[in-house]
């Protein structure tokens, strides 16, 4: 099996002294397809967050494609990393944001390919074909010189899911990428979805409604929740699997990742 693309290594994020992530640990292989579920509060925004360096760790460590995420090597030892490597780095994720912030002064079109053109030196006509091409594939190439308030918000969801595949990263990160459509839509952007991780071989952890990942995953897998005693230390069981206690971690041997009490 290939190296992981995603590995997160006993991470900790506190919010003063409310611990959202206690020891988290898991990985994510190429290919993949990751879904986050559970309540408000048991940390999924966050492990997003911290994947696109949003926040910073409280403890542990990320790599994303072998590279440490939030350190870098000097010499022989491990230093913080400086602004140069967080922006190597964030190259090669993308993310569809819950609230999608389009910007308002652009018409749909201009959303989808100024990224590229302002990060990446991209020409405009190519962009422009690029980002015509990802319309149609998520069903609004008629609203392209649409301004974002002329627009539904199931159809700025779907701006932004183009709007952040216009950059063809390796990973793409989802939050709540279909909870703005209506079933049909959401069924069918679910669909591009998928499609487009088996072209591109993007790899994503999202947050979705549980009913609808299932036809989409390739095996089970984990489930966030929190203990009921207070809203803190997320943990992580198996979708298809009774919860084992209030509070778990994933160990990653075997092909389904068998589940262990974490220790509180």
């Amino acid at each position: 099996m290939a190296d992981p693309i995603i590995q997160l290594d006993h991470v900790v994020k506190r919010f003063g002294e409310l611990v959202v992530l206690d020891n988290l640990t898991f990985d994510v292989h190429p290919g993949e397809k990751i879904a986050l579920i559970g309540p408000s509060g048991s940390g999924k925004t966050t492990i997003l967050r911290l994947l696109m360096t949003l926040e910073t760790l409280s403890g542990g460590h990320i790599k994303v494609g072998g590279e440490q995420l939030f350190h870098m090597q000097k010499g022989e030892a491990l230093v913080p990393a400086d602004e140069a490597h967080f922006h190597r780095m964030r190259a090669k994720i993308g993310m569809v944001f819950q609230h999608f912030n389009l910007f308002p002064h652009k018409c749909v079109l201009d959303n989808v390919t100024l990224a590229p053109v302002l990060t990446q030196g991209a020409k405009k006509p190519a962009a422009e074909k690029r980002g015509m091409e990802l319309l149609e594939m998520v069903g609004l190439a008629e609203k392209a010189k649409a301004m974002p308030s002329q627009l539904s918000g199931g159809q700025k969801q779907r701006v932004a899911i183009a709007r952040a595949l216009a950059l063809r990263p390796q990973i793409m990160l989802f939050d709540e990428v279909t909870s703005a459509l209506d079933p049909e839509p959401r069924r069918g952007s679910a669909e591009r979805h998928a499609a487009s991780g088996e072209r591109n071989r993007h790899d994503d952890a999202s947050r979705h409604p549980r009913d609808e990942l299932r036809p989409r995953l390739r095996r089970p897998r984990p489930v966030l929740r929190q203990r009921p005693h207070r809203r803190a230390g997320a943990a992580l069981r198996d979708l298809h699997q009774p919860a084992r206690g209030a509070h778990a971690r994933v160990s990653a041997q075997g092909p389904c990742r068998e589940l262990a009490p974490a220790a509180n």
